[in-house]
């Protein structure tokens, strides 16, 4: 496998100074619930509700990754942030956001399923690739019903993890926002979610291989009926 390059782009993201506020304001009102959830888990403490546990490990969960795409993109837009590329097995890191997951996954009583090719590796840096199969992952928590398909396959020169689910899909009006997103549309609203799809098109943007980008997807191709989010690797 030939290795990609690893220069920085030189490029500017100011959703990062837009979408800040909104973002501070998200994890502010995220934290409020896993508060006013913990209170509740107190005061039945001798019968736990596992819809509350539920909605503490994920909004916790999405406040972690929120501040990661915050920290991230304050490097990114300093040129400060410090990027290790190495071959890695892909179901690796997979595997690894997975079990890092492993209490959301039963709190909502979801089943996730990895398969694919196992030997598939791709060159990029292990850490912040990571961090976007995470975003995907717990994406896919808020909108499957119980069940979870993570596929890892060959495309073209590069990798593609595919993150399905058994949920009601994705309404138009978010597929539309999504490839606005992509196409380089100024965002017409700031949030945490529109905050995540520029991290993970940022970052995925830095791995270049095979005269290829990384790249993501948003679609309801789900095998599973439900939404698709899909992460490929040059």
């Amino acid at each position: 496998m030939s290795k990609g390059t690893t220069e920085k782009p030189f490029v500017s993201y100011p959703i990062f100074k837009e979408a800040l506020p909104a973002s501070v304001n998200d994890m502010k009102n995220s934290l409020s619930l896993v508060l006013q959830t913990l209170d509740v888990i107190h005061d039945n403490a001798a019968d736990v509700d596992s819809h509350s546990l539920a909605m503490v490990q994920y909004e916790a969960t999405r406040m972690q990754n929120t501040l990661t795409e915050l920290q991230n993109f304050y490097l990114l837009e300093k040129d400060l942030l410090t990027i290790q590329m190495s071959e890695s097995y892909v179901v690796d890191l997979v595997e690894e956001q997975v079990a890092a997951n492993s209490t959301l996954w039963k709190t909502k009583n979801i089943n996730v399923e990895v398969t694919g090719d196992e030997d598939l590796c791709a060159y990029v840096d292990a850490s912040l690739v990571s961090s976007v199969i995470n975003i995907g992952l717990v994406n896919a928590s808020r909108y499957t019903r119980d069940q979870v398909q993570v596929r890892i396959e060959k495309e073209g020169h590069g990798v593609l993890v595919v993150i399905d689910d058994n949920g009601d899909g994705y309404p138009d009006f978010i597929l539309e926002k999504f490839k606005k997103l992509l196409a380089g549309s100024e965002a017409t609203e700031t949030n945490a979610q529109t905050l995540a799809w520029c991290y993970c098109n940022a970052i995925l943007d830095i791995h270049k291989n095979h005269e290829e980008k990384g790249r993501t997807g948003l679609s309801n191709a789900s095998l599973l009926g439900g939404g698709r989010f899909e992460i490929y690797l040059p």
